[in-house]
């Protein structure tokens, strides 16, 4: 593997998430040519372009925590076994992006795993996933987003090498289920949104869309699809560009691995020969690891009232 850097760029709240124009769907990008030079950390410099997100192959594998959702428990009090409406939640956010004839991209369940960890490991892609995990509690994030997913790009070129999604479940109370009295936050409806920032799409302004910023609680439109969003997807992924490139050799149990995202690369080279230098003009660019606030509740009257204040 050639050199490359790692680099970690906390965003506040609000980066990459306003559309460069306002029409249509958003897709996310590195740089931003609207803004003065300097004003962000993945502002365009003078001489540069907006480089939009993608993933260079034909299929995405995720997994899932195997923790699940703390409000819908696991069935016959499996630990390690998220609630079977939980899994159907989650596997429909992801198909959901796989109808569309116009794309070539495949979102692949890969299974359960322990690994809770967010981020990048350089050295070694095999040692990575893309995970779904609820956050019970330590969310570490802004409060007021339901969900939060961060993806790790090639900042040289765009392509995305891994994507994790949180799910707020220590502020938030979370739904799997169709009788309307029981839904709070749907689980569907928040992860197919998330599902859209994966694949390298930003927020837009098209209010029906599932990739709008926002939902009150009790919403559920945004489980399917709207002519904005397939429009974004196959703008990125048209059917007629697909890349023959596609490793399902990850779609079994994922088991978390010693090696943390943020452990350097062995310095005599080691298990997959390479090195971290600080030139972030190399090949392959520098790796960001970009926050994207995926959902944020707007209508705060229809939001669940923090846990610690319900008594649990």
């Amino acid at each position: 593997m050639k050199p490359l850097s790692f680099l970690v760029a906390g965003v506040m709240i609000g980066l990459l998430l306003w559309g460069v124009t306002a029409h249509g769907f958003e897709r996310t990008m590195t740089c931003r040519s609207d803004l003065p030079p300097g004003s962000d950390p993945l502002a365009c410099r003078r001489d540069q372009v907006p480089v939009p997100l993608y993933w260079a192959k034909d299929c995405v594998v995720y997994h899932v925590h195997q923790g699940g959702c703390l409000d819908i428990p696991n069935e016959d009090d499996q630990e390690n076994s998220p609630a079977e409406s939980v899994l159907e939640a989650i596997r429909a956010s992801f198909e959901t992006w796989n109808e569309p004839e116009c794309s070539y991209l495949q979102l692949v369940e890969g299974g359960l795993t322990n690994e809770d960890r967010i981020g990048y490991y350089s050295c070694d892609p095999k040692l990575n996933a893309n995970i779904v995990i609820f956050r019970p509690v330590n969310w570490s994030h802004p409060r007021g987003a339901l969900a939060l997913t961060s993806v790790t790009f090639n900042s040289a070129t765009g392509e995305i090498v891994d994507a994790d999604i949180e799910f707020n479940d220590e502020w938030f109370t979370f739904s799997a289920t169709d009788e309307e009295d029981a839904i709070r936050n749907d689980i569907q409806n928040t992860l197919t949104h998330e599902v859209g920032h994966l694949l390298g799409l930003d927020h837009t302004d098209d209010l029906q869309a599932t990739m709008y910023s926002r939902a009150p609680m009790q919403e559920v439109k945004k489980r399917t699809l709207e002519q904005d969003d397939i429009d974004g997807l196959c703008t990125i992924y048209p059917v007629a560009e697909a890349t023959g490139r596609c490793d399902l050799s990850a779609v079994e149990f994922f088991d978390r691995p010693p090696q943390a995202p943020d452990d350097p690369c062995p310095s005599n080279g080691g298990c997959c020969d390479c090195t971290v230098t600080g030139n972030l003009a190399g090949d392959l660019g520098a790796l960001l690891l970009v926050w994207l606030i995926g959902l944020v509740v707007a209508w705060r009257r229809t939001a669940v009232p923090p846990r610690h204040r319900m008594g649990r």
